[in-house]
């Protein structure tokens, strides 16, 4: 992306800014390390030696790189807001996972309890017939 910096000159200084500012933060990171690269070799041109020039392009520089650090600041706030959201989203899934694993224990208790109960009954029963058929001999 290449943006001419000849077409903010019809505008106030605040609109530039708010022009430039919104062109720099729609470039990828190294388009803008990029284009701090293209001010500081520009400035760097011993060809280039005027004073003028040399200020021109390093406050040039220096808007760059306060845009490439604001970028990777906006970068860094939308990861860690990501960041916290799968944490509430993984502390919500062991809060179901602690709670869905209670269900099964009790489910495995109650189940338990009836095996118990049905072992109990069949082995009444067992004895009773026995108990019976002593009685009727």
């Amino acid at each position: 992306m290449d943006f001419d910096l000849n077409n903010l000159e019809d505008h106030l200084p605040r609109e530039r800014a708010e022009l430039e500012t919104n062109r720099d933060l729609s470039k990828p990171l190294e388009q803008l390390v990029c284009d701090f690269h293209d001010m500081a070799e520009l400035v760097i041109n011993p060809n280039d030696a005027n004073a003028a020039n040399i200020n021109w392009f390093m406050i040039q520089a220096q808007k760059r790189m306060v845009s490439l650090m604001g970028r990777v600041a906006i970068e860094h706030e939308r990861s860690s807001k990501r960041l916290v959201n799968l944490t509430w989203a993984l502390g919500g899934l062991t809060v179901a996972l602690f709670l869905a694993t209670l269900l099964l224990l009790c489910v495995a208790r109650q189940t338990d309890d009836q095996l118990h109960q049905i072992h109990t009954l069949i082995e009444t029963h067992a004895k009773q017939p026995t108990d019976t058929t002593t009685k009727q001999q």
